[in-house]
Formats: C-alpha cells, structure tokens, sequence
C-alpha cells in the first residue's frame, strides 16, 4: 500500500464496509454485477434469482430501487465489477477464505446428497419390510387355500369309498352273502377231508388184495363210498359264475382325473377369495389384494396354481395413480424402464425425473438430468437413461453418472425409443436449403463394447417432416406421421408397408400382452385396436384431456399418460 503498512483481513474489510458483499446474500462478492442505472453491485446468482420471479424487462436495485434494463442475452451481460474483484481476490487471506467456502459449500452438497440418500434407504427398507409382510401374508393364504383343498380331496375320497362300497353291496352281496359262502366252505372241507381219508383206506385194501376182509366189509365201504357220492352240488353254477365277484366291473380312469380336479376347483372358489398376487410381489401396484374376483375363474393346470389375471380387450378404465412432479412445469414426454418398471417423466424444458416401481405404486421421485434442449427419453435393455438432446443421444447410468454419448451426422435427432433387442429406433430431421426431411435411424448395439452402431435408414421420401416417437412390434415399425395425420407401417428391412387410415394421431404404444396398439388422437380420447386385425377394440375417456405422449408399463397391462398443457401424469388399469 502506499503508506507500507501491512493491512489484516478486518482491515480490508473495515475499509471496503458493505462495497465488498452483496446487498441481497450479504456473501462477499465472487462474481459481482454493475447495475447501469445505479453503478450498484449484485451478485450475479442473485439477480438471476430476482430476474427468475417476474416476467418484467428491468430489474430493480436492492439498495436505491432504480430501474436497469436487463440485457437481450440475460443478467450476465451486465458488466462485471473487475476492480471490486481484484480487490476481494487481493486481500489477506481473501483466497484461502474463497477456497474454504467452497469446500464448505461442496461439504454441504454432499451431506444433503448423503441425507436423501439415507432417505432413499429408509423408504427401500421400509418398502422391503412391506414386501417382506406381504410375502408372509401371501405364504399364509397360501397354505390357507391348500388346506382347503386337502379338505375337499379326502371329502371327494370318502363319497368316492361310500359310492364303491355301495356298488358292491348293491351288486353283490344282496346276491352272494358272505356268511353262507363261510359255512358252505366249513361243510365242503369237512366232506373233503372224511371222504379223501375213506377212499385212501378203500383202495389200500384193494391193492392188498384181502379177500377176506373185502368180503366182510363190502357193504360198509360201498355205503360210505354212497355217502361220498351225495356231496354238496351248486344250485345253478351258470348264474354263480355270472355273479362271480371278480368280474367287477367299476373301475377308476386316469382321464376322469381333470374332471374330479375341475369338480373341486369350482366348489373351492365357492368358498375361497380368489388369489392374485403382484408379479413376484413387485411388478403390478394395479393388482392390489382387495381387488374383486373375476366373474369367470381362469383356467389353470393345478387348483393351486396363482397367477395375474389375463387382461381382455380393453373397453374401459380405472385410474390407478396420478403423480404431479413437485416443479411447476408441464409434463410434456412419458416412458418405462422394461427391465425395472421405473417410469421417467421429462417436464418443462428439460428436466427428467425418475419414478421408482414399488409394490404400492410408483414413488421417491427422483431428479435425474437437467439440459434445456431435451425433447425426448427412454430406457436402454441395461437399464441406462437416454436422453435425445438436439445433435446427440447421451446415456446415463442410474447413478447419475455418464454412460456414452451417440452423435448425429448432420441431422437432428427428435424422438427415441427401444425395443426388446436393445435396438435404438431414432426419429431424426435432416434440413438444408432446398427441403427439410424426415426419417427413421435404427442403431444396433455391440453387446461386447456396449456401444451402438448405425444400422440402417427408412422412410426417406415417404414420411413428411413432422414425426413422432416410433414403435417396433412383430417385425414392423409403426411410425406416427404428424404432417399427414396418419400411422406408416413399414417392415423389417424399411420396406414401405402401407398406411394406417385414420386421422390427427399424435402418439402411440404398443401392448404386447393385449396385441393391441394404443393411439392418442386430438380428440380427448385413446383409441385402442388390434395390432393384427385393426379391430376398434375400444376407447379409453381422458376427461377432455388430450393425451400427447404415452408409454405401457413393463406388464403391458397399464398405460403411462401425459397431457397437453397439464402438469400432472396418470398411470391407467385397463379393466373389463
């Protein structure tokens, strides 16, 4: 200094007084603004905070309240106060104090990610430990249902032993009691028995040759041998035979099995709620254990075989969940994660925020990607972010971190979408001075590098130049065509299908579960038709809502809907 003293850091700022700190934050100035009207200074964050909360083209001064007129290219055009700088940068331990707020600024950071995160943790264990319940819950029933079952299987035993003993009794034993076949068989070994000894006596005497003793005892043994003669005689052997107890005829045949089985099935569900449960207790908050039973019991290999109902045509629906994000922005693109269900949310100019699947819906928000030039999302078959970002797609891991990046040639890249394979299917807009054209990119990926390459094109020529997100199901890309209004249909190899004639189509998916194909139109409807068939299976009431972009969860069963100029998105169940 002039005077060779050596001023302390309470010196300069004794000196400087309020000309070193912002007025608004009251933090010493890092990147302090020069107001035109006032010379007054403002730190550049603050006066993006005051310009954020009104529409007006001038910003008023915290200190005089005179009126600047904020630059065309926004508050950062106002002029930095290099000198203030300098000065604050020059001052005794000046640096090491900048330094140390922003470690400490960065520490703060940290420890709130470290809070949410632990909040994140909780509300997992808590989910788990639900999960854990309803696991028990559903192992109870379970054994509650086979208990039944066995009940009904002995119940079915016994009426089936009452049934055959009373054939028998019925067919038999009226006519063959076992009493007298008792006391007939004593009667006939007896016989036996003194009538074989009689005749062994008789023929030893013959072969003896006693004459004698023949002659004395003739009429004694002729007697006996009379008496053998006048043994026991069945009264009518032709009718016995036919009474033969070993010619019963009832028999048990395997093939009856399915109609005993169907028998008790229909008297369990009598008595018995009907199981359902969540896909592996995750996949489906739709299906919830008070959910009324089916009209028509499904048909299944085994009575205790639990499984998630079949869907039918969809003819109407239920709202399961609707979430609006905590920001004040619009929800402009939907779509779901197949390998997690997860849905992800693009609001406003682009942000995106990511929904977790739980058994009790779809929770924990979570802030993902901020860049003001996103126009759509999706999930890659790894379970990465996509995010199309003008010239770019740019991947990131579920940690927030980057992933790779895939860059456009000359086009701009609009919409995305993937289909089970891991192909990226990328609707792109090629502009130059003579015309502005629209195609489809088909990117395939290395599953050893993990990296895309380009596959091939289609629809040059075809499509106008308004397209939207493209969906591939059964070897066919259905593109929604904005400029005609319509759905193109081409095949595997970009072959030109045809048309699908029907008008002011702004987005669609595909259920796979249902075969069915679901389009937003302009009117406050979802129109839903067979894949195949094209059949009007039937349309889905958005109250007056109309529907701009639509994804099918990872069962293919509900539907993820946002609307025009809402802030909000609807997860739909689609019921009989």
């Amino acid at each position: 200094m002039a005077d060779g003293r050596a001023y302390t850091l309470p010196d300069f700022h004794t000196l400087l007084g309020d000309e070193g700190a912002c007025p608004v934050c009251i933090e010493v100035f890092e990147e302090p603004k020069s107001l035109p009207s006032c010379a007054h200074n403002v730190c550049r964050e603050c006066l993006e905070k005051i310009t954020a909360r009104n529409s007006s083209r001038f910003v008023e001064c915290p200190i005089c309240r005179a009126r600047s007129e904020i630059p065309q290219n926004g508050v950062n055009s106002f002029p930095t106060n290099t000198l203030l700088v300098r000065i604050i940068e020059n001052t005794p331990g000046g640096k090491e104090q900048k330094a140390i707020k922003s470690a400490l600024k960065k520490a703060k950071e940290s420890l709130e990610e470290a809070r949410n995160y632990r909040e994140m943790v909780n509300s997992n264990i808590s989910c788990l430990d639900e999960v854990r319940k309803d696991a028990e819950e559903l192992k109870r029933e379970i054994s509650d249902h086979a208990e039944k079952l066995r009940q009904k299987v002995n119940e079915h035993e016994s009426c089936l032993h009452a049934e055959v003993d009373k054939y028998f009794k019925d067919t038999y034993q009226s006519e063959l009691d076992a009493s007298n076949f008792t006391s007939i068989k004593k009667r006939l070994d007896d016989f036996i028995e003194k009538s074989s000894s009689c005749i062994e006596n008789v023929e030893k005497v013959l072969q003896a040759g006693k004459l004698d003793e023949i002659i004395e005892l003739v009429e004694v043994y002729v007697s006996q041998l009379g008496e053998i003669q006048g043994a026991p005689k069945m009264d009518n052997p032709r009718e016995t035979a036919t009474s033969n107890p070993v010619a019963f005829n009832m028999k048990f045949h395997k093939g009856e099995e399915e109609v005993v089985f169907g028998f008790l099935k229909n008297e369990i569900e009598k008595e018995i709620i009907y199981l359902t449960c969540r896909e592996g207790l995750t996949n489906s908050p739709s299906l919830q254990r008070d959910q009324a039973p089916p009209s028509t019991p499904q048909a299944c290999n085994s009575p205790l075989a639990i499984s998630r109902q079949q869907t039918p045509p969809f003819t109407s629906c239920q709202l399961v969940q609707r979430e609006q994000p905590s920001i004040n922005y619009l929800v402009r693109r939907v779509t779901v994660c197949q390998r997690t269900g997860d849905i992800a949310i693009l609001v406003g100019d682009g942000e995106v925020y990511i929904y977790h699947d739980t058994p009790h819906g779809y929770k924990n928000p979570e802030r993902h990607v901020v860049s003001f030039r996103i126009s759509d999302i999706a999930f890659s078959i790894d379970n990465e972010l996509i995010v199309v970002d003008n010239k770019r797609l740019v991947f990131y891991n579920r940690d927030h971190s980057f992933s790779q990046e895939l860059l456009a040639d000359d086009e701009e890249f609009y919409f995305v979408s993937v289909d089970a394979s891991g192909w990226l299917i990328v609707t792109a807009v090629s502009e130059d001075e003579d015309c502005v054209e629209c195609y489809i990119l088909v990117y395939c990926k290395n599953f050893k590098s993990k990296r895309f390459r380009f596959g091939f094109r289609f629809g040059q020529g075809i499509l106008s130049s308004d397209c939207g997100r493209v969906e591939y199901y059964n070897n066919k890309f259905y593109v929604p065509d904005y400029g005609s209004d319509r759905i193109f249909i081409f095949h595997l190899n970009g072959d030109f299908a045809g048309p699908w004639g029907m008008t002011n189509v702004k987005a669609l998916a595909i259920s796979p579960t249902n075969d069915s194909i679901l389009v937003c139109r302009e009117e406050s409807m979802i129109y839903v038709y067979g894949v195949n068939s094209k059949d009007l299976k039937g349309t889905i009431a958005t109250n007056l809502w109309q529907a701009n972009s639509i994804a099918m969860t990872k069962d293919g069963k509900n539907a993820v809907v946002c609307y025009k100029n809402r802030k909000f998105f609807d997860v739909l169940a689609f019921v009989p």
